[in-house]
C-alpha cells in the first residue's frame, strides 16, 4: 500500500534514532509516578550512587542504590536526560510517525508537554504524514534554563497521493524553558541546520562553552562528532575523534568527552580531553559493541550499554585519573540478558 510504503520510508531515514512502539498520543496525560514493573522486570545487581535512568521496551526505569523502579508504562518513552540540579528530567514520547518532548518533576506527578507535533488528520493517512515532525534527544543547558534538542524545520513534502516523501534533515534547536505555557518551540528557536545532513545527539558542556553533536551526512561520508559554540554559532570538528564516532557525553567537570567508536572492527567507549587541554583518546571499555556512555555524578564511574545477541545489558566501569589521564578498571555487568534500549542512551544524575 502507498501509505505503508511512505511510512516505512520515514522510518528508514531515521532508523538510527527511532525505535520502539507506536501508540496514540492521547496517552500524554497518563500519570508518570513510579509503578511496579510488570512485563519484563529489570534486576540491577549492584548498588549505585546517584540515580541512573535507562529505557527498556519503551518504558523509563530509574535505579538508585539497590532499587529499580519503572517510571513510565506507555511503551513510547525514550531519550531521558536529567536537569543539572536533579530536580527534573526531560524525555521523549514517540508516537505514530512523530514524537514530542516532555518534562517530569523528579518527585513525581504528571509530565509537562513541551512540543506539540501531532497532526490534526487521522494517523496513518497520507495527509497526516504531511503534518508531523520528530523532536528527539533533549539535553539541558548547564544552568538548567534551556533545552537543546533535535527536530525538523518542516513536515515532509512531496506528492499528496504517492510516496516518496522528502524528510527534512534533523536540526538543532535551543528552547528557553521560561516560555513553556506561552508558546511551544518554533523555527525561531533553530540553532543550527546543515543541508543534507542530520544533526543528532547534542550534549552541552558543563561550562556552557560547547555543544557537542553528531553530524550524519545523508550522502557520502561518515558520521562525525563536531563542536558548536552556542554563543556565536561557529562549528568545528572535534579534533582527535575518529570518523564514525557517536554518543558524545561530557564528564561532570567538563574535562573529558566520552563517545562510542569502532576501532579495528570493535565498537567500544573512549574518552578524549576537552578542547584546549590536549591529549589523545583513551579506551575505556574492551567489551565490543558498547555504546551510550553516561558518567556518574562524581565522575568516578561510567555506565554503558553492551549490545549483544542475547540482549542489551548495562555495565559500569570504574575510572581513575592518573597524571592527567583516565584509567579504566574492569567493567562490571549490572543486568543479565536485559533489553536495554541502547539508542535511547542513559542518564546518571545526583
Amino acid at each position: 500500500m502507498k501509505i505503508e510504503a511512505t511510512h516505512l520510508l520515514r522510518l528508514a531515514l531515521l532508523t538510527a534514532l527511532l525505535t520502539g512502539c507506536m501508540l496514540d498520543a492521547d496517552r500524554a496525560t497518563q500519570p508518570a509516578t513510579p509503578v511496579t514493573p510488570t512485563a519484563r522486570p529489570v534486576t540491577v545487581r549492584v548498588s549505585l550512587a546517584g540515580r541512573l535512568l535507562f529505557v527498556q521496551d519503551g518504558n523509563l526505569y530509574l535505579h538508585s542504590g539497590t532499587r529499580t523502579e519503572q517510571i513510565t508504562r506507555d511503551g513510547t518513552t525514550r531519550d531521558p536526560a536529567w536537569s543539572p540540579d536533579g530536580t527534573q528530567l526531560a524525555f521523549v514520547r514517540r508516537e505514530t510517525s512523530y514524537s514530542d518532548l516532555y518534562l517530569l518533576n523528579a518527585a513525581g506527578g504528571l509530565p509537562t508537554q513541551v512540543t506539540f507535533n501531532r497532526g490534526r488528520s487521522e494517523p496513518w493517512t497520507q495527509r497526516f504524514m504531511h503534518e508531523v515532525v520528530w523532536a528527539l534527544q533533549p539535553d539541558w543547558s548547564p544552568d538548567g534554563r534551556e533545552l537543546v534538542f533535535v527536530s525538523q524545520v518542516r513536515p515532509p513534502t512531496g506528492p499528496d497521493d504517492q510516496p516518496p516523501l522528502y524528510e527534512f534533515p534533523l536540526s538543532l534547536y535551543r528552547y528557553p524553558l521560561r516560555l513553556i505555557g506561552q508558546r511551544q518551540p518554533t523555527n525561531d528557536d533553530l540553532l543550527l541546520q546543515v543541508s543534507e545532513a542530520d544533526l543528532q545527539q547534542p550534549a552541552w558542556s558543563p561550562d556552557g562553552a560547547w555543544i557537542a553533536f553528531v553530524r550524519v551526512p545523508r550522502g557520502a561520508g561518515r558520521a562525525e562528532i563536531q563542536l558548536l559554540d552556542p554563543a556565536t554559532g561557529a562549528i568545528q570538528p572535534y579534533a582527535g575523534i575518529p570518523a564514525g564516532a557517536y554518543d558524545p557525553a561530557w564528564s561532570p567537570d567538563g574535562r573529558w568527552l566520552a563517545f562510542a567508536a569502532a576501532v579495528d572492527g570493535q565498537t567500544d567507549v573512549w574518552a578524549i580531553p576537552a578542547p584546549g587541554l590536549g591529549g589523545t583518546p583513551v579506551r575505556l571499555t574492551q567489551l565490543g559493541q558498547t555504546r551510550a556512555p553516561a558518567w556518574s555524578p562524581d565522575g568516578t564511574q561510567l555506565a554503558v550499554v553492551r549490545v549483544g545477541a542475547n540482549g542489551n545489558d548495562l555495565y559500569v566501569v570504574p575510572l581513575e585519573r592518573t597524571n592527567g589521564t583516565l584509567r579504566a578498571g574492569e567493567a562490571v555487568a549490572l543486568t543479565n540478558h536485559g533489553h536495554i534500549d541502547a539508542s535511547s542512551g542513559l542518564a546518571w544524575g545526583r
